[in-house]
């Protein structure tokens, strides 16, 4: 099955701007927007625990937001391009201070890279291993992605809807024939 990369691609020479400027990976920088917003920039979620919320993209805190830039508001969060530059920048300090990636997810999630009984936990002891690993399986799907050329697959691209319809009946007239030789075998 081919993965359609759409909305990734829609973003992606903006990524590359800021990730060059920054010094972050773009596939890293991808992985967790894939996880936090699936590419909505309109994304907002409350976080009562903390008396914040996190906005857009990169599903920045507003308070994170202001610790990087002092003039950061929610309206400006909503901008892709400030977004992925906070954002960015967020992922930058965590690789700086931790020295290794999957710590710097678990940092850009919790607010901190700490391990109890082998799992990332955050200060409260929530588990956030699962985060971890799922922006981990996202890097290294665009990483490869990004090594191969980073091209998406048009599903109306006349071409592959005629191949799709193609084989789809080579499908159903093996199927057909199949059962029309089982039938005869049967009826013998």
């Amino acid at each position: 099955m081919a993965i359609i990369f759409f909305k990734e691609q829609k973003y992606l020479p903006l990524i590359k701007k800021v990730a060059q400027e920054i010094g972050v990976q773009p596939a890293l920088i991808l992985a967790h927007i894939k996880q936090e917003s699936s590419f909505n920039p309109n994304a907002f979620r409350a976080e009562s625990k903390l008396r914040d919320a996190s906005y857009g993209l990169m599903q920045v805190l507003l308070k994170t937001a202001k610790s990087i830039d002092s003039s950061a508001t929610a309206t400006k969060l909503y901008d892709p391009e400030y977004n992925i530059r906070i954002g960015s920048t967020y992922i930058s300090q965590n690789l700086n201070k931790y020295k290794n990636i999957p710590d710097a997810i678990a940092a850009y999630n919790a607010g901190v890279a700490k391990i109890e009984y082998g799992r990332y936990v955050s200060r409260s002891g929530t588990d956030v291993q699962p985060y971890v690993n799922s922006v981990m399986s996202n890097y290294q799907m665009y990483s490869k992605w990004l090594n191969k050329g980073a091209v998406a697959i048009n599903p109306l691209d006349p071409l592959l809807i005629s191949s799709v319809v193609f084989f789809g009946v080579m499908l159903i007239l093996k199927i057909w024939r199949r059962n029309a030789k089982n039938n005869r075998i049967g009826k013998r």
